[in-house]
């Protein structure tokens, strides 16, 4: 992505929202998570394709580790709320890994 405030974090998928539709938009998530330096991330928006999809580029769901380009949204007030671009998400983003093992997560979030 362009040099424009973003930043490439890796992200482990805890949540997400159930979906907002609107024919100018599409239907789109807001998806929560945490970073490798366990900050919690809110990310907005997420087409809500991409968690159906399993065989679809840029597919991912909740307990996957993932890679991909964030800003802050000037927008929201929040600390934890940052963008991704919907446009280019599917060609930037990475999934890394699923964490399957409840220790694992339990080291992650605690």
């Amino acid at each position: 992505m362009d040099g424009a405030g973003w930043t490439r974090e890796t992200i482990t998928v805890v949540t997400r929202t159930y979906p907002e539709c609107s024919k100018k938009y599409g239907c789109l998530v807001c998806t929560a998570g945490i970073t490798s330096e366990r900050q919690w991330r809110r990310l907005y928006p997420i087409p809500w394709a991409l968690f159906w999809g399993k065989d679809t580029a840029g597919s991912f769901r909740k307990w996957d580790m993932i890679s991909v380009p964030t800003r802050k949204r000037a927008q929201d007030r929040r600390p934890e709320s940052y963008e991704v671009s919907p446009a280019t998400i599917q060609s930037d983003l990475s999934v890394l890994r699923h964490v399957r093992d409840w220790n694992a997560i339990a080291v992650l979030v605690l």
